[in-house]
């Protein structure tokens, strides 16, 4: 994040470079994209947030992963604050005479307003769905990010800005959810044993209220009723068709679900893969610097000025496959 800044805000290569992406994606536009193409592209951001938004709430509600739900709550909080915080008080551009636009716009927040509501669905995934829930998370910030890019609103450096930020956010949600997770997995601290408490206690005074009645404390003996035990928890029994020694080749015992109800927790694949992360990383600082030691400038319109623009994108892709395996990573022990 530190590096994507100072290459892209404070040297003379890194604005060259970025303003030069937007305006041959700007010429792209009237070039490769039909109208209808154009037209939907302007509310992908939108369409994609609703949809992610609407899939959270209903596997939140079905899985009951309130606390995953809450920590993501609070990661686009707090992700969306830091973009603003870094684009209008700390990050400063200097003038160069190079960007037609001069106003700081890094990091996006277009951008991080989508890709937030992707992490938020990935921590409220089931985890037999968070393999897939990643895959397409991370695509779907991709495109979203390309498309800002596309439509004009900002340069590649601040959409990919805005993914690693959020990827920062998603880690600390993860570690978030683990400490939480943790805390509530000790002895008398979950709900359910707040509430098993409870109807102990309120067993004890129906048990003392017959007893006194037994005695004749009291006016009026009802009819004797049968003594009600404290309620205990019945350890989970095997099921009928499985035996008792099975375990299937996805589950990791010592893992522990929420509320830390001991058993066995789901291992998710992580994705995107490593290699892929890699590839991505290596395809995009490549091409830039390639671009960036070439002895004639980027024009639109030439070879050299698509290559900028490739690389881009490129360079979003891997912030965006980077910040999703990062959370995937923290995330796969969690059920």
């Amino acid at each position: 994040m530190a590096l994507t800044s100072y290459i892209s805000l404070m040297t003379m290569t890194g604005q060259s470079l970025d303003d030069e992406a937007l305006t041959q994606a700007k010429a792209d536009r009237t070039t490769f994209f039909p109208w209808i193409f154009l037209a939907a592209a302007r509310h992908v951001p939108e369409l994609v947030s609703i949809a992610a938004a609407v899939l959270a709430l209903v596997w939140t509600v079905r899985t009951r992963r309130w606390i995953p739900a809450l920590v993501g709550l609070g990661m686009i909080l707090g992700a969306n604050l830091t973009t603003q915080f870094l684009k209008r008080v700390l990050l400063d551009k200097p003038d160069y005479g190079i960007q037609q636009i001069v106003h700081n716009s890094f990091p996006s927040g277009h951008t991080t307003a989508t890709a937030t509501i992707l992490v938020t669905l990935l921590l409220v995934a089931p985890p037999h769905l968070r393999a897939k829930t990643a895959t397409w998370g991370w695509v779907m910030a991709a495109i979203t990010g390309m498309l800002t890019v596309l439509n004009g609103w900002h340069r590649p450096s601040d959409a990919a800005a805005a993914l690693l930020v959020v990827g920062a956010w998603g880690v600390l949600a993860v570690l978030s959810i683990r400490l939480v997770d943790g805390a509530l997995s000790r002895p008398g601290v979950r709900p359910t044993d707040a509430y098993r408490r409870v109807r102990q206690k309120m067993a004890v005074r129906r048990g003392n209220l017959l007893q006194r009645e037994d005695r004749g404390d009291s006016a009026f003996i009802p009819p004797a009723a049968p003594r009600q035990q404290p309620y205990q928890e019945q350890p989970p029994q095997p099921h009928q068709y499985q035996h008792p020694g099975y375990q299937h080749p996805g589950y990791q015992q010592g893992t522990s679900s929420q509320y830390g109800r001991p058993g066995y927790g789901y291992a998710a694949p992580v994705r995107p893969r490593l290699g892929a992360v890699i590839t991505l990383i290596v395809l995009a600082a490549g091409l830039t610097v390639t671009v960036a030691l070439l002895p004639w400038p980027a024009v639109s319109g030439t070879g050299t000025g698509r290559a900028t623009v490739i690389a881009g994108y490129l360079g979003i892709a891997a912030a965006s496959a980077l910040s999703w395996r990062a959370v995937a990573r923290w995330l796969r022990s969690l059920s």
